[in-house]
């Protein structure tokens, strides 16, 4: 497995090996929502990644919102 050293903490092979699959936060997965225990690891199908849940969501994942304009 390729682990992100951007994941904190970094996703362990073993919670990999068990991981269940989940679409993440990213992809608008349902589990955003429901939510599930802090620091349990996914498998997102879409982005074929390990993901870490977190119950604060970050700004990364906040829409980005654009002004209203006439111009397309």
């Amino acid at each position: 497995m390729i682990s992100s050293n951007l994941a904190r903490p970094p996703v362990t092979d073993q919670e990999a090996a068990g991981a269940d699959t989940a679409i993440c936060r990213n992809h608008k997965g349902l589990i955003r929502e429901l939510g599930d225990k802090e620091g349990t690891v996914f498998f997102c199908p879409i982005g074929r990644q390990y993901w870490r849940y977190t119950k604060q969501v970050s700004a990364f994942n906040t829409p980005l919102r654009y002004p209203k304009t006439g111009v397309i």
